[in-house]
């Protein structure tokens, strides 16, 4: 019998193709985020106090513009892994469609204003201003950014997200049992002890028997 393999996200056992591609759009957002970082760590330091609220603007605007890029190259890759050779189907390009517009809501009104948060307090900071004020600005300014480059990695979860739907709307459409592997060697959550390890008739027999939680949840 042929069925779709559900795994666990980001579990030891995982396809190979699927943990290099998650891994690599992760690489690419935190290699992007740490450039900027650096880019708007010197150019704060370097602003006169009173341009420092302009130029922080201008630098969160440029971030999310480049973090959604990111997004829309690397998500797509999400579509073909889950697809698996099925061909593709008219609801998957939606599925795509949302999955971009969440993950840009999420950007755009969760992680910059948080940045934003987060700097304007500290060009405030008594230590940061002694190291503006020492010539240590850029190095006290990059730590401060640095603190959110694992936040700006988990953002990678979205392109999981995208592939264990699609791969159980791709069961569905080809009328394939599905599978939630839960793989022994790796620690799980509640929702992977409950639901893991067992077969169901299709995926969407599967969220209903789960209450709508999946592998990639």
């Amino acid at each position: 019998e042929q069925f779709a393999d559900l795994r666990g996200k980001g579990k030891p056992g995982g396809r190979t193709k699927e943990i290099t591609a998650v891994n690599d759009y992760q690489k690419a957002l935190e290699d992007a985020y740490a450039k900027w970082a650096r880019d708007t760590a010197r150019d704060l330091a370097n602003a006169k106090p009173e341009d420092r609220d302009a130029v922080l603007e201008a630098a969160l605007a440029a971030l999310l513009a480049l973090l959604i890029a990111l997004g829309h190259e690397y998500l797509p890759d999400a579509v073909d892994l889950g697809l698996d050779g099925t061909a593709p189907f008219a609801d998957i390009y939606g599925e795509l469609e949302d999955a971009m517009d969440e993950n840009d809501a999420y950007l755009r009104d969760s992680l910059i204003p948080a940045l934003r948060q987060k700097m304007q307090q500290g060009l405030y900071d008594e230590d940061i201003l002694l190291a503006l004020a020492t010539g240590a600005g850029a190095v006290a300014l990059f730590g401060l950014l640095d603190t959110v480059t694992s936040r700006v990695a988990l953002y990678a979860g979205e392109f999981w997200d995208l592939l264990s739907k699609v791969r159980g709307l791709a069961a569905d459409e080809t009328g394939h049992a599905v599978y939630w592997h839960r793989d022994e060697r790796a620690q799980h959550c509640q929702s992977c002890l409950d639901f893991g390890e067992r077969q169901y008739a299709s995926y969407d027999a599967m969220l209903q028997e789960t209450g709508g939680v999946s592998p990639a949840n």
